[in-house]
C-alpha cells in the first residue's frame, strides 16, 4: 500500500478540538498544548527534507536553514543506512518560512505530518541540536 499526500493536504492546518467539560479540563489542555510546543512536538512546527547527499551529515543542514532548532535522521538498525530527515523550529511561522525558502539545489522542505519520533525496533533517532550537540536515540 502507498499513500500519498496531495498538495491541497499539505496546505491545510491540523483540526484542533475545543470542546472541554469544565474550565479546569480546558487549562490542563492549554498547558499541555504549551508543553507540546515548548518541544516542538506539534504537526505544524516540522518539515521533512528531501535531496539531502548521504555522505554529509544533517547536522549540516543548520548552515543552510538558519532557523531550526532539531534535526532527526532516521538510521536503519538493521544496516545503518540513513532514512528520512526530520527538521524541528520554533514555531508555524518559521516552518513555513523555511519551506518556502527551501526550494534550491535539489533539497527541498515539505511539512511533515507526523508530531514527533521516536526510536523502535526497526530504527533509530540521532538528533542533533542548533546549540551543536546531539543525542543518539534508543
Amino acid at each position: 500500500m502507498l499513500k500519498l499526500k496531495t498538495m491541497w493536504w499539505h496546505s491545510k492546518q491540523a483540526y484542533q478540538y475545543t470542546g472541554w467539560h469544565s474550565e479546569e479540563q480546558r487549562q490542563l489542555e492549554l498547558e499541555r498544548r504549551q508543553s507540546k510546543l515548548e518541544s516542538m512536538q506539534v504537526q505544524g512546527c516540522r518539515a521533512v527534507v528531501q535531496g539531502w547527499p548521504c555522505d554529509l551529515s544533517p547536522a549540516l543542514i543548520f548552515d543552510k536553514v538558519y532557523n531550526a532548532v532539531k534535526v532527526e535522521e532516521f538510521i536503519t538498525r538493521g544496516n545503518g543506512k540513513r532514512g528520512a530527515i526530520i527538521l524541528s523550529f520554533a514555531n508555524y511561522e518559521e516552518r513555513n518560512e523555511a519551506v518556502e525558502a527551501m526550494q534550491v539545489g535539489g533539497v527541498r522542505l515539505f511539512p511533515a505530518y507526523s508530531s514527533r519520533s521516536h526510536s523502535n525496533s526497526w530504527h533509530r533517532i540521532r538528533t542533533h541540536w542548533q546549540t551543536g550537540g546531539y543525542r543518539r536515540g534508543g
